[in-house]
C-alpha cells in the first residue's frame, strides 16, 4: 500500500549481512511520513544502524519492497539509486571527512557529483552552494573554518561539518547515524536544536539514530526501537 504524504516505506523487509544466516531484521513494516523528526534507539546492535542505511539505499534487503518518495526501489539499477540518493543526505557515525580536502571541500562534495549528473557547470550555480555552505558553517558555530584541514578540528568540529555536508544538496529525506555521540552536553543540544530548526524550515524528512534519550524526547516527534528483529513504536 503506498500512501501520498510518505517520505519511506518499509514492507514486510527481512534482511542479513552475505555469509550470515543471522537476520538483523525479520518482516519489518514501517511508513515515515514526510515532514516527521524521527529517533531510532535501542540497544547496541539491535539493528537500527542497519536499519538507517536500509533506509538510504546503502544496503538492500533480502526480502520485502522498499518506497522511496513514492518510487518502488526494488528493481532499481545503480543509476536510478543515484538518482534516488540525490535526494537523500547521509551523516555517517564518524563524519567520514576526507582528511586531503579542506572543510569547503568535503561539504562541497557532494555538490560536485549532483551538478556532473545533471551536467551543470555554471558557475552562479556553484556559487551559490558555495555561499550555502559558508552560511550553514556560521550557523554552527564555525565560521572561518572552512580552509582548514580536518586534523585541524575537534571531534565536534568535525561532526559539524559531516552534518552541514548533508544538509548542502538540500535533501528532502535526512539520516543521520548518531550526530552527537562523543560530544559534550553543550554542542550534542545545539546540534540537536539546529537539526531540529531545519527539519521545521524545510520540512524535512529527518531520521536520527541516537542514544541521546533527553533530545529525542524533546526533539522528535516520533520515536522507534527495534526489538527481536522488528519495529515498535515509543512515542
Amino acid at each position: 500500500m503506498t500512501f501520498t504524504n510518505s517520505a519511506i516505506e518499509l514492507d514486510k523487509i527481512s534482511f542479513s549481512y552475505p555469509n550470515s544466516e543471522n537476520l538483523i531484521i525479520e518482516n519489518l513494516s514501517l511508513n515515515l511520513i514526510k515532514g516527521d523528526f524521527i529517533a531510532l534507539t535501542g540497544e547496541s546492535g539491535s539493528g537500527y544502524s542497519t536499519l538507517l542505511q536500509i533506509l538510504g539505499t546503502l544496503l538492500k534487503p533480502q526480502k520485502g519492497d522498499i518506497s522511496i518518495l513514492g518510487n518502488n526501489i526494488k528493481t532499481f539499477d545503480e543509476k536510478n539509486l543515484f538518482d534516488i540518493r540525490l535526494n537523500i543526505g547521509f551523516l555517517f557515525q564518524k563524519g567520514g571527512l576526507f582528511e586531503k580536502f579542506t572543510v569547503i571541500q568535503n561539504i562541497l562534495f557532494p555538490i560536485e557529483s549532483k551538478l556532473s549528473r545533471f551536467f551543470i557547470k555554471d558557475k552562479d550555480k556553484k556559487k551559490e552552494f558555495y555561499n550555502l555552505a559558508i552560511d550553514l558553517l556560521s550557523e554552527v558555530g564555525l565560521k572561518n573554518s572552512e580552509n582548514l584541514y580536518p586534523s585541524q578540528l575537534s571531534g565536534g568540529m568535525r561532526k559539524r561539518v559531516a552534518l552541514v555536508r548533508a544538509y548542502i544538496t538540500n535533501p528532502k529525506i535526512l539520516l543521520l547515524d548518531h550526530p552527537s555521540a562523543g560530544l559534550d552536553p553543550i554542542t550534542s543540544l545545539d546540534i540537536f536544536e539546529f537539526i531540529s530548526k531545519k527539519n521545521k524550515e524545510n520540512s524535512l524528512t529527518t531520521i536520527v539514530v541516537s542514544q541521546e534519550k533527553k533530545h529525542i524526547y524533546n526533539f522528535c516527534n516520533k520515536i522507534y526501537t527495534i526489538k527481536d528483529k522488528n519495529i515498535l513504536s515509543l512515542k
